[in-house]
């Protein structure tokens, strides 16, 4: 309907005309709002559905939680080679550590960590963690 009164007002008034202008900038705002509620109606259907079968899926971490399932299936016995830590590498990077800093989240001094490593190295159980990740697929960083 606005259509048709913008046409005639273009074609009756001209280009340059008020009664044009009124039409067209309704025309465009109509125009701009209809696609604005398309694009929120499509979104939202998207966002509650399960891409597999249609499914009504319960809200977005579950969909990404469906996802990371997808993507771990793909590499169930894939460990990237030369990812994993050793005793070694970990005693090293513990006797590495500059003591001078501030304490982690742990809240051990590092002077500590790094007096005590090769005691600590075989104990440390991040290794173990971080091992167990990378065989699982599961990223815990």
């Amino acid at each position: 309907m606005l259509i048709k009164k913008r046409q005639t007002a273009f074609s009756r008034y001209g280009k340059d005309s008020a009664s044009y202008s009124l039409f067209r900038n309704k025309v465009q705002c109509e125009i701009m709002s209809a696609k604005c509620d398309h694009y929120h109606h499509k979104v939202s259907d998207l966002e509650q559905t399960d891409p597999k079968n249609g499914e009504n899926c319960p809200d977005t971490k579950a969909l990404a939680n469906m996802l990371n399932d997808h993507f771990i299936s793909l590499t169930t016995d894939f460990v990237p080679p030369g990812l994993l830590v050793s005793v070694r590498e970990v005693q090293d990077s513990l006797s590495s550590l500059n003591v001078g800093k501030a304490i982690g989240p742990d809240m051990i001094p590092k002077r500590v960590l790094k007096e005590f490593a090769p005691e600590f190295a075989p104990l440390i159980i991040i290794m173990d963690i971080y091992n167990c990740s990378l065989r699982e697929g599961y990223n815990t960083i």
